[in-house]
Formats: C-alpha cells, sequence, structure tokens
C-alpha cells in the first residue's frame, strides 16, 4: 500500500511538473511573438484616417529607458500638437500615470461645458491621478490607446467634492502610418549578412534571417548585430556600409535622388564597428548632407572609404583609407579634416586626437 502511494505521488508529481512545463512553453512562445513588434514608430488615430497617410498621429520614440509620445492633430483649423510625457514598460505595451492640468482636465472630460463643471476642474486640477496605456495588437498593426475615464462629482456652485475612475475605459484604436499618396518609397539594401542580427524597422517590425535580404532603408530603421553577427547593405549605386559584432546602428535620415545615388544620408552608432564606401554614382556631396554620429565626433563623409571602431564606453576611433573627412568634436565644436592614410583616436571624455599617420 505504501508503495503504491508512493508511486501515485510521484505521478501526480510529474503531471503537475509537465503542466508547468507546457505553461511556461506558452509563456516563452508569447514572448517570442511579442518581440516582433514595439509600440515604436508612428501611428494614425484610425478614426480620423483618410486611407492616404493622414490623420492625427502619435509618433512614440525610445528615450530614457522609457518611450516618449507626441500627438499632433490633423485638425488644420485648430493644429494641436503635445508631448504626452515618457511611457513605460514592454515594447509591446506602455503606460504612463500622471496628474493632469486645468487644461488637460477641460480636454479630456467633454462634459466640461458649464461654469460650475469648469470650475470643478480648476479645483480638481493637479488633484487627480490618470493613467494611459498603449498596447499593440499581435500582429503590431494597431494598437489600443485607452485612458482613464474620471467622473467629477461637484454641487450646483461649483465645488468640487470627489471623482471616480472607470480604468482604462476612453479607447482611440491606432494604426500604423502609411506612406502618403505620391510618396517614393526608401531605396533598398541588397544585404548580406552572417551571425546575429536583426533590423528593427519603421513600422515596427523586428527582422531577421531570409526576411532580411532586403530592407528598406527608412528613417528610424536600426541595425543590432550579436557577438558574432555581421551585415554588409549595398545600396544601388554601388554604396555600401557593413556593421561587425555587438554594433547599434540607427539611420536618422535618408534622401534618395531619383538617378538612384545617395542625397542625404544621417545615421548615429552608439557602439560596434562601421565601414562605408562611397559607390560609383555618388557625387560630391558637402559634409552636412552625409554624416554619422558617433558619441564623441560627427564624421561628415565627402566620397570616402572609412571605418569606426566604438567600445561599450563611448571611446574609439576613424581611420580614412581614401577621399577626405570633415572631424565635428561634439564637446567644442572645433571642425577639422581627415587626409587618406590617417586615423584618429576619441575619449569617453570627449577627448579627440589630431590625425596621425595609419602605421
Amino acid at each position: 500500500m505504501r508503495n503504491f502511494l508512493a508511486g501515485a505521488s510521484a505521478r501526480v508529481v510529474l503531471a503537475l511538473s509537465f503542466i508547468v512545463l507546457l505553461i511556461v512553453l506558452g509563456d516563452m512562445q508569447t514572448v517570442k511573438a511579442e518581440e516582433s513588434a514595439t509600440v515604436e514608430g508612428e501611428w494614425v488615430i484610425q478614426s480620423s484616417y483618410d486611407g492616404k497617410g493622414i490623420g492625427s498621429r502619435h509618433t512614440i520614440v525610445r528615450k530614457d529607458g522609457g518611450y516618449e509620445v507626441f500627438w499632433t492633430s490633423s485638425d488644420t483649423t485648430a493644429p494641436y500638437s503635445k508631448n504626452l510625457g515618457l511611457y513605460y514598460g514592454s515594447p509591446t505595451q506602455i503606460m504612463i500615470t500622471e496628474t493632469p492640468s486645468y487644461d488637460d482636465l477641460v480636454h479630456k472630460v467633454s462634459t466640461a461645458t458649464s461654469d460650475a463643471a469648469r470650475s470643478c476642474l480648476r479645483q480638481a486640477a493637479g488633484k487627480v491621478t490618470e493613467r494611459s496605456r498603449i498596447k499593440i495588437s499581435p500582429d503590431g498593426l494597431s494598437a489600443e490607446f485607452a485612458e482613464d475615464k474620471l467622473i467629477f462629482s461637484y454641487d450646483s456652485t461649483g465645488r468640487f467634492i470627489d471623482y471616480e475612475i472607470e480604468p482604462f475605459a476612453n479607447v482611440t484604436i491606432l494604426v500604423r502610418a502609411a506612406l502618403p499618396a505620391g510618396k517614393v518609397s526608401s531605396p533598398v539594401a541588397q544585404v548580406e549578412s552572417r551571425g546575429e542580427f536583426y533590423f528593427l524597422t519603421k513600422d515596427g517590425r523586428k527582422v531577421t534571417g531570409e526576411d532580411a535580404s532586403k530592407v528598406p532603408l527608412e528613417e528610424g530603421t536600426k541595425v543590432v548585430t550579436g557577438n558574432d553577427g555581421h551585415i554588409k547593405m549595398t545600396l544601388p549605386d554601388n554604396t555600401t556600409f557593413t556593421v561587425g559584432p555587438n554594433s547599434d546602428l540607427v539611420i536618422d535620415k535618408f534622401v534618395y535622388d531619383p538617378d538612384k545615388s545617395p542625397e542625404k544620408i544621417m545615421a548615429t552608432m552608439t557602439k560596434g564597428v562601421f565601414r562605408w564606401v562611397t559607390g560609383n554614382k555618388t557625387v560630391y556631396k558637402e559634409p552636412g548632407q552625409m554624416k554619422v554620429n558617433l558619441p564623441v565626433v560627427a564624421v561628415g563623409i565627402r566620397g570616402t572609404d572609412f571605418e569606426a571602431t566604438v567600445g561599450p564606453d563611448g571611446s574609439g576611433s576613424v581611420v580614412l583609407n581614401f577621399g577626405q573627412l570633415e572631424i565635428t568634436e561634439k564637446k567644442t565644436g572645433f571642425t577639422f579634416l581627415m587626409e587618406a592614410g590617417q586615423k584618429i583616436t576619441f575619449g569617453a571624455d570627449g577627448s579627440v586626437s589630431r590625425p596621425m599617420k595609419v602605421n
């Protein structure tokens, strides 16, 4: 009998362990699915969307460990733009808790039309709190912007008494912003890759593997590589830029002319290894039109082949193989030129060496 009970107990423990394993695996699959999209990017309020990329917008950008959210109205008769603050959470759901000002309350509480109601809101301003949440759909193409609904109690004279909250009752549906009619999409780079890497696109998709064989180079596209990651991107004019291991590069601006050569390129690299080689169709550009921002210096490109390395602490070096570079020290604003066969180094403290010959 004792052996039977022991065996039964073992079977129960085994069954429970199997159930827990299924739950954990389910959670892992959920996390993996969520990692393919992010709240970052341009969103249009669905009710105002005209199908051509026009509508009131929410712009979400990563900042200081959170996500900064901006709202811009498409109403040309009464234009309105506001920074909604810094939200925190995961890539698929972010939230903020705040104490609305009087102007915010008037804007949010549609019933605040009488003198008594507005008097109540003046007294309530800075005393009440509310939450706002942005949660994207599993496919990352739409999002729910939900706010707490505030219900105020006040007497006939407008004296504020109390308020209630209906959690996340005010809901607005957002959709990914599309290209406006007639706008030419960004150029597509031919991508050669190996090791661990991914692209984070402007519309929030996390692209890797075969899906990254061709990627549009839009403003906000981010390139991230792991310990063994390596990506070479080639544009139609044969301009190439290569990103080495443990790198983080963001494309800030990318303008391509009809002749399929770069007009303006701005990028920021916070760490890693980067190489740029100008293509055969790219004519001389002003340094301000093609620039790579590093932690300590800004590199203006003039028909060039150069390499940049940035360590985890922000220090690094730039080596110029061909052409000319315009280097601007961010700490002092001082600008100088680099010639082919030269190298500079920079420290995390903002110090920059003068050009020296490459050994």
